[in-house]
């Protein structure tokens, strides 16, 4: 199989120092071990906090050729380390949901696991604090999804929602809005109120986001473009936009000064 396909196939590894630092510091599945290129820079201070860590935890480390790496791995950027690894551990949707502020996002419909990981890695630099996940779900091809969130996806906390309507439930539970990124029947996000608690969903270019999804929105927001362009932004773009947008409304609301009034 050519490597340009192995995208599509689930991986047990997770490749590069960042990628296996971030499993490691997160916690968030079970190390078989690490596996480290005889030729790999054991100065390099990723690589040397690796060491260090499995030292303090228990984790073997094994040295293997440069050869065998190639064979398991799915890209040549691993700089000669990669982790042997679990399923991706994960909190129940009533935990997950359980905040008072701040959002959490869900993806929907993303065919590409780097638009996915990109994705990710956008929500989690702007402050989101977890991830909904759909059973099925690029998380299992381990070797793309945590290097291209530059180890995201196993930094926040994540939940599987395998039931919509529990969903709906503990939203309004908890009192989180449901915000639908998407064209049709949508306000600006410049004009929108992004400070409240929410489950904020993106859904990809082509499959968009599911009709029972958009129609239990409490909002639905849109990006204005600078320009006439009749197209859809990637998922990633998208992430990125509204995370900055929310973060800012957020800071703003949080050092805005009340306003003194006068008597009379």
């Amino acid at each position: 199989m050519k490597k340009s396909d192995e995208k599509y196939v689930p991986s047990g590894y997770a490749e590069g120092a960042v990628s296996v630092l971030a499993v490691i510091r997160g916690a968030s599945r079970d190390i078989q071990e690490v596996l480290i290129s005889e030729s790999a820079d054991r100065e390099n201070k990723n690589i040397a906090e690796i060491i260090r860590l499995c030292g303090l935890r228990g984790i073997g480390i094994r040295e293997v050729s440069a050869e065998e790496l190639c064979g398991i791995t799915s890209s040549s950027t691993h700089g000669g380390i990669v982790a042997s690894v679990g399923e991706r551990r994960m909190k129940t949707l009533e935990e997950l949901l359980s905040f008072k502020e701040g959002y959490v996002f869900m993806l929907c419909g993303i065919e590409d696991p780097y638009n996915f990981g990109d994705a990710v890695r956008s929500f989690y630099a702007f402050g989101a604090r977890g991830m909904v996940l759909s059973p099925r779900n690029w998380l299992s091809a381990a070797s793309i999804t945590i290097r291209s969130s530059a180890g995201a996806t196993e930094l926040m906390d994540c939940a599987v929602c395998d039931d919509e309507e529990r969903l709906f439930e503990l939203c309004r539970e908890n009192k989180i809005n449901i915000v639908c990124a998407c064209e049709k029947d949508s306000e600006s996000i410049f004009r929108s109120d992004m400070t409240k608690p929410m489950l904020v969903i993106v859904g990809g270019e082509k499959r968009g986001i599911g009709a029972s999804l958009l129609q239990k929105a409490d909002m639905r927001i849109r990006i204005p473009y600078g320009r006439n362009f009749n197209r859809s932004l990637s998922a990633s773009a998208a992430a990125s936009a509204i995370g900055y947008e929310i973060t800012r409304q957020s800071r703003k609301s949080k050092h805005q000064k009340p306003v003194k009034r006068g008597r009379g």
